[in-house]
């Protein structure tokens, strides 16, 4: 028969190792919606990256959800090519999108900031955390290309914050199962 110190110790290694896999999985699975990219005249393809930053937000929380997004970028400046369009390397950071995807962390701790809450704030904590995130693409695009704010708004977010937005509200969405799930096991 286990101590309850023992038992304590297993129960904490059990719950590690859980959390571990699941931010594992969900930086999996952003990679996995990540690579598919459409080519877009504009100079930012068309993802759903944003659908698995909040994904990992509104299924692991905040902190995991996070450790989820931060993963994936890691990966992605070691050269894995889990950028879009099957890209990889630290250059993809200092690229003129590369602002998006850091901005992928804000969108990950906004969702995960309420993810627990109903329909409405949640949502809405992912679309602010979606405005972060363009924000951070639309500076990094003029600064690299040495062009006007509102150009680099004009081509590389105004086409694309009604998708990311419909991706925010169907992440959320499809994390309610996931989560729950998550929890449970």
């Amino acid at each position: 028969m286990l101590s309850l110190p023992e038992t304590a110790f297993l129960v904490n290694m059990k719950n590690k190792t859980k959390n571990t896999v699941l931010v594992g999985v969900m930086a999996a699975a952003m990679a996995a919606v990540s690579v598919w990219a459409l080519p877009m005249p504009f100079g930012a393809p068309l993802t759903l990256q944003v659908f698995g930053a909040a994904l990992s937000g509104y299924v692991l929380g905040t902190a995991k959800g996070c450790s989820s997004v931060a993963v994936y970028i890691l990966l992605g400046v070691l050269g894995v090519p889990v950028f879009s369009g099957f890209s990889g390397g630290a250059s993809c950071i200092v690229a003129p999108t590369g602002g998006f995807i850091i901005g992928f962390l804000a969108v990950s701790l906004f969702c995960g900031l309420f993810s627990g809450a109903g329909h409405y704030p949640a949502i809405g904590a992912g679309l602010i955390g979606v405005l972060i995130c363009h924000l951070g693409g639309v500076v990094t695009y003029s600064l690299s290309l040495d062009a006007p704010l509102a150009v680099a708004f004009m081509s590389v977010s105004l086409p694309y914050l009604l998708k990311d937005g419909i991706l925010v509200a169907l992440a959320y969405f499809v994390s309610r199962p996931v989560r729950r799930a998550a929890l449970r096991g």
